[in-house]
C-alpha cells in the first residue's frame, strides 16, 4: 500500500520525511574522511585525507576556515545560506508539532494495560560451588 501525503498528494516512500516538503533524512554521523588538495595557506600544495588534519594544519599557520555570506548581486539574500538564529518557518514548526504529538499515539493506546504478572522475589545468600 502506498502512502500519499494529505497536503500535496505526493506518494511517500520508506525513509522519507512524513511532512512537506518531503525528502530523505540521514541518521548517521558525517565522516571525517576526505581526499583533497589545498593550495591556499601553504607554500606548496598539501593533500589531506582528514578534515581534522586540515583544520590542524591551518591552525599551525595561524589560519582558520572562512565562512562568509555571499548574497546574489543586487540583493542581501542568498538561496544557499540560512540564518538559523531567526528560527524556522511556521510550517516546519507545525510539522514538528505533529511529529511530537504522535509520540504515544500508536494504535492500541486506548487498549487496556496488560495484566500484571505475579512475581515473587527473595533475597538469600548464594553458596557457589
Amino acid at each position: 500500500m502506498i502512502t500519499t501525503c494529505e497536503r500535496c498528494g505526493q506518494a511517500m516512500r520508506v525513509g522519507e520525511w512524513p511532512f512537506c516538503p518531503h525528502g530523505v533524512g540521514h541518521n548517521s554521523v558525517l565522516s571525517d574522511e576526505c581526499d583533497f588538495t589545498v593550495e591556499n595557506g601553504f607554500h606548496t600544495p598539501q593533500r589531506f585525507t582528514s578534515k581534522a588534519d586540515h583544520r590542524r594544519a591551518l591552525a599551525e599557520q595561524g589560519l582558520e576556515l572562512g565562512v562568509r555570506h555571499v548574497p546574489l548581486q543586487g540583493s542581501d539574500r542568498s538561496p544557499y545560506t540560512t540564518d538559523w538564529s531567526k528560527g524556522t518557518d511556521p510550517q516546519t514548526l507545525a510539522n514538528a508539532a505533529i511529529l511530537v504529538a504522535r509520540n504515544g499515539t500508536a494504535k492500541g493506546r486506548d487498549a487496556a494495560p496488560p495484566p500484571e504478572m505475579p512475581v515473587t522475589m527473595s533475597i538469600r545468600d548464594w553458596e557457589g560451588a
